[in-house]
């Protein structure tokens, strides 16, 4: 049987999980990740968890497949409900503040897990100020492209943590410590964002977008400095 390819969002995931006794793929929908990883011999069983009936019979029967099921068990839970046990767990595809909602309606298990491989959709700033106003720290932080989407995958473990510079919260410190390859790129498109949504609040005649707006201009200028400094691309 062939062996699994993953799209590069999730193996940029995949490539953040260490070699584990027992993963917890949180929101598993297809169960790519957990059968990648027992084929690969990285994670030694794994539970592949979701909320929805469709994904969980999906999962069984993929899992099925591939002849898996004395490797993965797939079970119907909440957020970390049914990752009692594991040392691993990823939570991957969904809302920042979700994932914020799963940490913290589980907080328990999520501290007794050794590694948690985090990739948010959205709301990257929330993220990183909940794990380190939870009690979390960010040991690394990577980019992953697909298509003309870039994604951000950290990993975060139970410990103290926390950015002098508020600009960290919303680039993440880690892609500057290690210089990632897709920095300069993913500066540009979020200052991008940025300046066209200023641009759209400019001409309000209302206080309070105004106040947002000037809010925003220093962000947008920090983001034109990080470029400069990282972008060699000239």
């Amino acid at each position: 049987m062939n062996s699994i390819k993953l799209p590069n969002r999730l193996l940029c995931v995949a490539n953040c999980v260490e070699s584990c006794r027992l993963l917890a793929d949180i929101g598993t929908d297809h169960a790519y990740i957990p059968m990648y990883l027992v084929e690969k011999g990285i994670a030694n069983n794994a539970i592949a968890s979701d909320v929805v009936k469709g994904p969980v019979n999906i999962a069984r029967e993929n899992i099925k497949a591939r002849n898996l099921q004395d490797k993965i068990k797939v079970v119907m839970a909440d957020g970390l409900a049914g990752a009692v046990g594991a040392d691993t767990a990823v939570i991957a595809g969904m809302g920042g503040t979700l994932i914020c909602k799963i940490l913290e309606d589980n907080s328990q298990i999520a501290h007794s897990i050794d590694r948690l491989v985090l990739q948010p959709m959205t709301c990257n700033y929330e993220l990183r100020k909940y794990l380190h106003q939870n009690g979390y720290e960010i040991i690394s932080e990577h980019l992953a492209q697909e298509e003309r989407k870039i994604y951000n995958i950290m990993v975060v473990r139970s410990g103290s943590q926390h950015y002098e510079d508020e600009f960290h919260y919303y680039i993440g410190k880690c892609l500057f410590d290690q210089n990632d390859t897709l920095l300069p790129k993913y500066l540009k498109h979020k200052a991008t964002v940025l300046k066209r949504r200023i641009d759209g609040m400019s001409n309000s005649q209302s206080l309070d977008t105004s106040k947002e707006c000037e809010v925003l201009r220093p962000l947008y200028e920090r983001y034109v400095k990080e470029i400069k400094k990282y972008d060699h691309s000239k």
